[in-house]
C-alpha cells in the first residue's frame, strides 16, 4: 500500500483518522532519530572519525563486540540516550573525558563498568550528555575515554 488512507472526521472515524495518520507518518521518526550498531558473531564498530548521531543509539552484540566512539560526535544540545544489549559479548562506548556521562543497567553474570578520569568541575545543565542503560547478560560493558 503506497499511501495512506485519510478517514472523514466524525466520531469514532476521527480516532481512526488520527491513528492512521500517526502509523503511515515518518513523524515520529523525525522527532527522535535513532542509530543502530549490531554485533552478532563478529564486531561492529562505529564512530570513527566525525559524524551526527541521533538522539537515541543502540549497540546490541550477541556473542560478538560492538563499539561506539563519542570522542568526535557532534551531538545535539541536551542528553543522547545509548541502550546497550550485551549477550556472551562486549560492548564498549568511548567518550571525551569532558563530556558528561550516567550509566544505569542490569548485569547478570556479567561485567558493568565506568574507566574515566574525574571530572574538574559539574557540567551546566544545558551541556550535551550521554544516558547510558545496558543490559548484559555474561558478557562485558565498558564506557571509557580512551579507545
Amino acid at each position: 500500500m503506497d499511501e495512506c488512507r485519510v478517514f472523514p472526521k466524525r466520531g469514532t472515524v476521527a480516532i481512526m483518522s488520527q491513528v492512521s495518520r500517526a502509523i503511515c507518518s515518518d513523524e515520529l521518526e523525525k522527532e527522535v532519530p535513532s542509530m543502530r550498531n549490531v554485533g552478532i558473531f563478529g564486531v561492529s564498530a562505529f564512530g570513527q572519525g566525525p559524524w551526527r548521531p541521533g538522539k537515541k543509539v543502540w549497540a546490541i552484540a550477541i556473542v560478538g563486540a560492538s563499539e561506539v566512539d563519542f570522542r568526535q560526535a557532534q551531538l545535539d544540545e541536551g542528553v543522547t540516550s545509548v541502550t546497550c544489549i550485551t549477550v556472551l559479548g562486549t560492548s564498549k562506548i568511548v567518550t571525551p573525558s569532558e563530556m558528561p556521562a550516567t550509566l544505569t543497567g542490569l548485569s547478570i553474570l556479567g561485567v558493568r563498568s565506568t574507566k574515566r578520569q574525574l571530572a574538574k568541575e559539574v557540567p551546566p545543565n544545558t551541556a550535551k550528555s550521554l544516558k547510558v542503560s545496558c543490559f548484559t547478560f555474561a558478557g562485558t560493558f565498558r564506557i571509557t575515554d580512551k579507545a
